[in-house]
């Protein structure tokens, strides 16, 4: 066992928790709560290490929800890599080598988890070359490590991103049948992996494998409710629906279809989806079939975990990793009492193991110990945002809603007031008990503003708060608010809820267009031309476009500037955002007529 320095990883862990009590304008004495302020400051300062309960504890005092500690794990190189997407998509060669210098530097010994992410670094960086293909050995390991379609995290889609290109037929059709196996319950994975699988097929030019599987998912991605609910892959669909097109029926006004969806995507700024698109369309190009008749179908059934240590154990297991294997400041003993449940991890420690086992924080830190009945995703804003909203959609009771809210901000008496404060103004509005004669909201809106403009590493509490925040700002104030959350969504991606900020800026646009004047409104709507071209790929940052360039034809409504309008609505017909058109006719309603947008649709070639 290669063992780390415990100040370095301490260090990185307290400078992260104190740069959110600070940034939210929280005091050692405020979050500490059985604990003096000493001992929170020393572990903040990386001088003392805590239990995983204790951090437990300290996230819900500041506020930070499991989710936002992905950003933490991806910040140190050393762990196994789970959010390559990017830089897969782009192809970026260089920053790639360099994520993995890192990693196998701090990895020197072969083992089963190093030769997984060797695999995964080699088809990142030559996915797009059709020649590049993996050996029947390294197809084995793949077939083996994704042996259970349920098993379905970031890890998974980062291999089946990855792999799907140099993929053999072989293994394409086992991982098939495997997400075919799914039940019900599980078929939110199965549309994905299908989507991958079928991208695969399209460019190795596989149309048996192509037509089958085109053939299932035109029942989740055609229907209404399949395109609400799998909104972020639409533009996936809608690149292989046209180079599925163009196979059937090969020429060059069909290939053009397929790089008019790259050209309108990289107008929009998302590069991220038009490069990999390109890549794709040059792979397809050139592609053709390749077999792996030595390929073998291990096949293995899901374990639930109901432990953090099981969690851990299952998939140390499942990944072919011993103890022995990972690299931590943990003995082996350790590990052994901690997967058995007889005893804790420090936080660091618990980190680290998520680190080496490809684990998502919340995958551990959302379920208990047996030694302790701790279960934080019970106290997960996120959570209580997500259960109000369920609540409203199947028709629960106001009063079922406030007795959710009453028991999520009482159940800890010792929260500070302006956290509690915050949560509670998120939930109320959420639910729409909010009234906009209360005075009181108001005052408590410009807190919440004051407390966001200090933050600099915004989490799942600020971006919840952008959204609902949007109607209760004055225009000046709202300018502050979203400029100051346009940092956070360019150096920080892997924020929690970035399309709830979108969301957010989408209604704000709207509401200040609607209740003020020309003069403001034109002054408004300027600020937030970045909006066009902020290279962020989320489905409700494409929205917040269209909600742009409809608030722009309202105050001047000109030729030129309602050809902008027409363009959008062709440009989100043509790579698969329907979805936007749909909600920016509701957002819109009162001020355009309901055929001004459908004469747009109508007009579509």
């Amino acid at each position: 066992m290669t063992m780390k320095h415990t100040s370095d990883n301490l260090l990185d862990l307290g400078r992260f928790f104190h740069e959110r009590r600070v940034g939210r304008g929280l005091t050692l004495q405020e979050v500490s709560g059985e604990w003096s302020a000493a001992t929170l400051s020393r572990f903040e300062r990386g001088e003392l290490d805590i239990s995983t309960q204790k951090m437990l504890e300290l996230m819900t005092m500041i506020g930070i929800d499991e989710l936002d500690l992905l950003e933490f794990y991806e910040a140190n190189p050393v762990n196994f890599p789970l959010q390559l997407q990017d830089l897969t998509q782009l192809n970026d060669v260089g920053e790639l080598e360099r994520r993995k210098a890192g990693f196998f530097a701090a990895h020197p010994k072969r083992n089963s988890m190093t030769e997984l992410a060797r695999i995964l670094f080699e088809a990142a960086q030559h996915w797009p070359d059709p020649e590049f293909r993996f050996s029947d050995e390294d197809e084995q390991i793949l077939a083996d490590r994704l042996a259970v379609p349920e098993r379905f995290s970031l890890l998974e889609l980062e291999l089946y991103k990855a792999i799907v290109g140099p993929a053999s037929h072989e293994l394409l059709v086992l991982l098939w049948q495997r997400a075919q196996s799914l039940q019900k319950d599980w078929w939110q994975f199965r549309e994905v992996i299908e989507l991958m699988l079928w991208l695969g097929a399209l460019m190795d030019r596989d149309m048996d494998l192509v037509n089958g599987l085109e053939d299932e998912l035109k029942n989740w991605f055609m229907p209404q409710q399949g395109r609400t609910r799998l909104v972020e892959f639409m533009p996936n669909w809608q690149f292989g629906r046209s180079t599925a097109h163009w196979l059937r029926h090969p020429s060059a006004s069909n290939k053009n279809k397929i790089q008019q969806i790259i050209n309108e995507l990289r107008r929009m700024d998302v590069e991220v989806d038009a490069r990999w698109f390109e890549l794709m369309l040059a792979h397809t190009s050139e592609g053709r079939v390749h077999h792996n008749l030595k390929l073998k179908d291990h096949s293995k059934q899901l374990t639930v975990a109901h432990t953090a240590g099981e969690v851990v154990k299952f998939q140390r297991e499942y990944l072919g990793v011993s103890r022995a294997d990972l690299v931590m400041d943990a003995s082996v003993t350790s590990l052994r009492r901690f997967e058995n449940g007889q005893t804790q991890l420090s936080a660091s420690s618990m980190l680290q193991l998520c680190g080496e086992l490809a684990l998502v924080p919340s995958q551990i830190l959302t379920l208990p110990n047996q030694i302790d009945e701790h279960t934080p995703g019970e106290i997960s804003l996120r959570a209580v945002f997500r259960q109000i909203k369920q609540h409203k959609t199947f028709g629960k009771s106001e009063a079922d809603i406030l007795t959710l809210i009453q028991r999520f901000t009482t159940q800890f008496p010792d929260m500070p007031a302006s956290l509690v404060a915050t949560q509670r103004f998120v939930l109320k509005v959420t639910a729409g008990f909010a009234s906009h004669t209360d005075e009181k909201m108001h005052k408590q809106a410009s807190l919440i503003l004051a407390r966001l403009l200090q933050m600099n590493h915004w989490g799942s509490l600020e971006t919840h708060a952008s959204e609902e925040l949007a109607n209760w700002l004055t225009p000046d104030q709202l300018v502050m608010l979203y400029e100051q959350g346009r940092p956070v969504i360019l150096n920080h991606p892997l924020t929690v809820g970035i399309d709830y900020y979108f969301s957010g800026l989408n209604q704000a646009i709207a509401q200040v267009v609607d209740h003020y004047s020309l003069t403001v409104g034109r002054s408004f709507v300027t600020q937030f031309k970045w909006v066009l071209t902020i290279p962020d790929a989320t489905p409700m940052r494409w929205q917040a476009a269209g909600t742009w360039y409809l608030a722009n034809y309202l105050l001047e409504p000109t030729i030129t500037n309602k050809t902008l309008v027409e363009r959008y609505v062709h440009a989100s017909l043509r790579v698969g955002h329907p979805d936007a058109i749909d909600n920016l006719k509701k957002l819109w309603v009162k001020r355009f007529p309901e055929d001004f947008i459908n004469n747009f649709v109508l007009n579509y070639k």
